[in-house]
């Protein structure tokens, strides 16, 4: 398989898997290791923010962005991971503003990754599907599907050992992760031109 746009997607993938799995997995607990709020709290506003607003703003939001193209939704989901990340790097400093005024600052986090997430669950499936010839759609679908697996082993990595940082290393530790989403716009971006030429191409050669 000598696909260019599938290899250069994969990376960008991996990318969205892991953010996934930080969110999912890692954020809960620092919320609750380092916001102040217990676990049955975080529990609730993940439930809401995450679960439930993602599931109320679904068709709204998949009805936005059928409006633009596969890759460029992709990259606004993609600059909303950037701003959910520096979102929790100043957690902290909420920190001394209430329980309540914490609560509600942890759920709109949620609430941001749960439209990030909308976005891209139902975009990148949908770009593999245009990406794939015919022949070999299930053989994309399944590669592209392997981001799911390295992805779920680097989030954990990462978020656990972020879990037992300090608070500062922890901030910039988030910062870190919030600029990687620039290298996934770039790659994006990169994709976005390759396949604008191809299709000229294709137009061309009819």
């Amino acid at each position: 398989m000598t696909d260019s746009r599938l290899l250069i997607y994969l990376l960008v993938n991996t990318l969205f898997i892991t953010y996934i799995a930080l969110s999912g997995g890692t954020l809960p607990l620092y919320f609750v290791n380092f916001g102040g709020t217990s676990d049955t709290v975080v529990a609730n506003l993940f439930t809401w923010g995450y679960v439930g607003l993602g599931a109320l703003l679904q068709v709204p939001v998949v009805r936005f962005i059928a409006k633009l193209s596969y890759l460029n939704s992709l990259m606004i989901s993609m600059a909303i991971w950037g701003i959910g990340f520096l979102l929790v790097s100043i957690l902290g400093d909420f920190s001394g503003m209430g329980s309540n005024t914490t609560q509600a600052y942890q759920l709109g986090i949620f609430a941001v990754f749960a439209i990030a997430s909308i976005i891209y669950k139902p975009t990148s499936s949908a770009w593999i599907s245009e990406l794939a010839p015919a022949n070999l759609r299930g053989a994309y679908t399944a590669i592209a599907y392997q981001c799911w697996a390295i992805g779920y082993v680097i989030g954990p990595i990462i978020g656990g050992w972020l879990i037992d940082q300090s608070h500062a290393v922890a901030k910039y530790t988030w910062i870190a992760v919030a600029l990687s989403t620039i290298s996934g716009l770039v790659v994006l971006q990169i994709l976005n031109k390759r396949n604008a030429v191809l299709k000229e191409n294709i137009v061309v050669d009819s």
